[in-house]
C-alpha cells in the first residue's frame, strides 16, 4: 500500500510465504563435535515493511523505516534460524540546493526468539548513529562522504553472528558461539557518475 502527498509519503508492505521445501540448518552432535546438517522442512515467513517521510520548512525531511519479520518451522514446531530481529531506521535530512546532509539512527531490537537446534544465542539490541553528506555535482554525478557508527559502538547484527560448522575457520566447540562484531567507527567517501 502506498500513499503520497506533496509533503509526505508512506508505503506499507505486508508479506507471508509458506515454503514446502525450506532448506533448514540444524546442529547435530557427532561424537564430541557439533556439525551442521541440512534438510528440507515446511516453513512460514511473514511480516511487514514500512517506510515513510515528511518534508517541511523547504529544506528539511524526516524519514523512517521499520521491518518486522517472523519465521516458523511448520514441520517440527518452533522458530526458523537466521530470522532478523525487529529493525528500524530514523533519519533527518537537510537538503539545500545540490547538497544533502543527514544523520541516521539505525536500531535493532534484542532477539531471544531463537532456534536452539541451529545453535543460535540471544543478541542484544543496538542503536547506531551514522552521518552523511552528498553533493550533486551535476545531473549525472555526485560525491558523497560519511561516517558510520559515529560513537564507535560495539554491536552484533544477529544475522551475522552464527557461522556454519562447515566453515574452515570454525575450530572447536566454542566456535559456535563466536560473534561477528560489526565495524566500529569508519569514514568513507564515494563518487558516482550515471551514463
Amino acid at each position: 500500500m502506498r500513499s503520497q502527498a506533496s509533503r509526505w509519503d508512506s508505503q506499507l508492505t505486508l508479506f507471508a510465504d509458506d515454503v514446502e521445501d525450506y532448506i533448514y540448518r540444524e546442529q547435530v552432535q557427532i561424537g564430541t563435535i557439533k556439525r551442521d546438517r541440512y534438510r528440507n522442512i515446511r516453513a512460514s515467513l511473514y511480516g511487514l515493511e514500512w517506510e515513510g517521510g515528511v518534508r517541511y520548512a523547504s529544506h528539511w525531511e524526516t524519514r523512517a523505516q521499520a521491518l518486522i519479520m517472523r519465521g516458523d518451522n511448520r514441520s517440527d514446531g518452533g522458530t526458523l534460524a537466521q530470522v532478523s530481529p525487529y529493525q528500524g531506521k530514523l533519519s533527518q535530512h537537510w537538503r539545500p540546493g545540490k547538497w544533502d546532509a543527514s544523520i541516521t539512527l539505525r536500531l535493532a531490537a534484542a532477539n531471544d526468539r531463537l532456534n536452539e537446534d541451529a545453535g543460535e544465542q540471544a543478541s542484544a539490541g543496538y542503536a547506531v548513529v551514522d552521518l552523511g553528506l552528498m553533493w550533486m555535482v551535476s545531473q549525472n554525478a555526485e560525491i558523497a562522504l560519511g561516517m558510520d557508527n559515529l560513537f564507535d559502538k560495539r554491536y552484533v547484527n544477529f544475522i551475522n553472528r552464527n557461522r556454519a560448522a562447515s566453515d574452515p575457520l570454525n575450530i572447536g566447540e566454542d566456535s559456535f558461539t563466536d560473534t561477528l562484531t560489526e565495524p566500529g567507527r569508519n569514514a568513507w567517501i564515494s563518487a558516482s557518475y550515471r551514463f
